[in-house]
């Protein structure tokens, strides 16, 4: 008679999401046009929560991180674990997805364990490295957008070292979105992945709608970006090259698909990391 093998008991999962900067002006009441917020509620976590993200200017960036080490501390509380293991996943667009880095160190500070996985939408935060953005502009185009400055010691240009493997989805340069700024995010001394995508950084996050500021909101200035309006350029050749299995016939059409094809490449590698999704994903 063979022994009886204790059968493995399933792991707790963890998922928590901060969205990009402003969502809450941006997005809608379903949440519809939110990549992180339909990555959390999709997920097939035990435990989820999904946090709005920074301001304009990103004063708020390190409340929101300290909201989200209450949230994971009250989780733990929660949890028996009885042995069990527990697997964290994050998730996070723009200056959320700096915040997500962030957090990741503050879990394995916590728990002496990485965090199992991360989707990145397109992670900034608006610290430019100037030699970076006149390097690029004065070489051929290869969709490849400028990488943030790293401040040691800060929040920003971080190292991602607490996060197993990091799946980060960048815009393109192709439609000219935000060149102003680049990525954060896009070194890691774990496994990292990275894809570019044809749409704006918003479209990153799911909302590639450009919507004109109100009249006399100066401020809304910031927020403007119009690269995926038909009246700012036509399709990008390299766009046309890399989709040309789909019948695209203008900028917003594109930016619409490569939005919905970031957010698939990223659910698709957290599949492979062990998180399912259900409903819309």
């Amino acid at each position: 008679m063979k022994p009886s093998v204790a059968k493995r008991q399933k792991d707790i999962i963890i998922v928590l999401g901060i969205d990009g900067t402003d969502s809450k002006s941006w997005m809608k009441k379903d949440g519809s046009n939110s990549s992180v917020f339909k990555f959390v509620r999709d997920s097939s976590a035990d435990y989820k929560a999904y946090f709005s993200g920074p301001n304009t200017f990103g004063t708020d960036d390190n409340k929101i991180l300290e909201d989200c080490v209450r949230k994971f501390h009250a989780i733990l509380q929660k949890i028996n674990c009885g042995g069990r293991v527990v697997r964290v996943y994050l998730t996070g667009h723009s200056r959320g997805g700096l915040i997500a880095i962030n957090l990741a160190k503050k879990i394995k500070a916590i728990t002496g364990q990485y965090v199992t996985f991360a989707a990145l939408y397109d992670a900034v935060d608006r610290d430019i490295d100037w030699f970076d953005v006149i390097r690029l502009a004065y070489s051929p185009k290869t969709g490849e957008t400028p990488d943030s400055i790293d401040n040691s010691g800060g929040m920003t240009g971080v190292m991602i070292d607490a996060i197993k493997f990091t799946a980060h989805a960048r815009r393109s340069m192709t439609v000219e979105s935000r060149g102003w700024f680049g990525n954060t995010g896009t070194k890691s001394s774990l496994v990292y992945e990275q894809e570019f995508f044809d749409t704006s950084h918003g479209g990153m996050g799911g909302d590639p709608i450009y919507i004109p500021p109100k009249p006399g909101k100066w401020l809304d200035m910031l927020s403007v970006d119009d690269s995926c309006s038909s009246n700012h350029h036509t399709l990008p050749d390299e766009s046309l090259r890399r989709n040309k299995s789909q019948t695209i016939y203008n900028i917003q059409e594109l930016c619409y698909h490569e939005s919905k094809r970031a957010d698939k490449w990223l659910r698709d590698k957290a599949r492979e990391k062990g998180l399912s999704f259900t409903g819309g994903g």
